[in-house]
């Protein structure tokens, strides 16, 4: 602007005796209003977190004051079914407009009105530059427009790779917890509430409860509020608890207001693998107990073979006992008889013998065997107890 100023004095100088100095001067300030516009545009433009609304509210009123007659100039900006307008807007017959184009699609238009009526000029009352100017300002607008339509795609792009990121840890996480070893599922729930917050999109105002099984698992921060969240852990298809995320504040509405479709979807995952993660960790509880009661069985049979052996040999023993016994018995009962009956004359006296004593001998068996039982020890009853 200084540089300019300077040009100006010295065409000033150069063209003081001129006759057209007065044409001259006038046709050097009114560039020098353009630029000016032109410069304040870019430099709004070029500033952090402005978006495309304000830049039209401050362009419709960057413009009277660049064209040759400021005092009854007024403007509007149409874009995207909106519209932005100077506070003295109003449409009348002098009118100078320049189309804004998106992606070679029209999307709007920049449109300046003269409130009175002024002499011909290039378009109607309105100078040939200052069509120029128009025709820049929109393209500038256009080129503005698709900066920062790319600039928000690219932040909305960043944002939610960084919530898919956040959202991944917390999946993560419970795998991690899920593969310790030794780890109850009680453990698991209670790792399980403080992974949530983290991974939604306000985690300063999140908290988190499970319900499993009449158990409750809560974060520290927990406050019960109407933004509500929850999913259903389930077992082989039955309810047994709950995930249940809340904001203990307001936030702007979102796909399940407050919550994003993608936070839905992550807390109905993170329910599925608990439920999953229950259903392992029950099924290898019921594995466990089944190989103790299985060892347990496993030393109950062996120690009944044990004492299966013991009663085997125990009848062994007394097997031969009894053979022993009969066969006594024959040879002092029996057999003198039989020599006996050799002897003629008296074999009838000796059958009636031979007969008494047989009833004898079967007689002192059975007593004997009786006698044997009642002659168990106490270890060898526990053991036939046992069988």
């Amino acid at each position: 602007m200084d540089e300019l100023n300077a040009e100006i004095e010295h065409f000033e100088k150069d063209l003081i005796e001129s006759e057209n100095v007065g044409k001259y001067i006038l046709d050097l300030r009114e560039r020098v209003k353009e630029l000016d516009c032109l410069y304040r545009l870019s430099g709004f433009a070029s500033r952090d977190n402005i978006c495309i609304d304000e830049m039209f509210k401050y362009v419709v009123d960057l413009i009277p004051p660049a064209w040759q007659y400021p005092d009854i100039t007024c403007s509007r900006i149409v874009f995207d079914g909106k519209d932005f307008k100077t506070d003295d807007f109003k449409m009348t017959d002098w009118k100078l407009s320049s189309d804004i184009f998106f992606k070679d699609k029209k999307v709007g238009a920049i449109e300046v009105f003269y409130l009175e009526e002024k002499p011909q000029l290039f378009a109607g009352p309105f100078l040939k530059e200052e069509k120029k100017l128009l025709d820049v300002i929109a393209e500038q607008l256009k080129n503005i427009v698709e900066k920062k339509t790319t600039e928000e795609e690219l932040h909305n792009r960043t944002h939610d790779m960084e919530e898919r990121a956040k959202e991944l840890n917390c999946l993560y996480g419970l795998s991690e917890l899920a593969v310790q070893e030794n780890i109850s599922i009680e453990m698991i729930f209670k790792g399980m509430v403080y992974l949530i917050p983290p991974a939604w999109q306000y985690p300063e105002i999140t908290c988190a409860r499970i319900y499993f099984k009449g158990k409750e698992f809560l974060t520290e921060n927990f406050v019960q509020t109407g933004l509500v969240q929850s999913s259903d852990i389930k077992m082989y298809e039955q309810k047994i608890g709950s995930i249940e995320v809340y904001y203990t504040e307001e936030r702007i509405n979102a796909d399940e207001y407050p919550f994003l479709k993608e936070e839905r979807n992550l807390l109905n995952a993170l329910a599925s693998r608990l439920g999953k993660i229950a259903e392992r960790k029950y099924a290898e509880q019921a594995l466990k107990d089944s190989e103790l009661q299985l060892r347990e069985q496993k030393k109950s049979l062996e120690q009944k073979n044990i004492a299966l052996k013991e009663i085997l040999a125990q009848i062994e023993i007394e097997k031969k006992g009894i053979k022993d016994n009969v066969a006594d018995n024959v040879e002092k009962l029996l057999l003198p008889i039989l020599r006996k009956l050799r002897l003629k004359g008296e074999s009838v006296k000796y059958i009636d013998l031979l007969k008494k004593n047989l009833e004898d001998l079967a007689s002192a068996f059975g007593s004997k065997i009786s006698e044997k039982s009642y002659r168990l020890s106490p270890r060898e009853i526990e053991i036939c107890g046992m069988i």
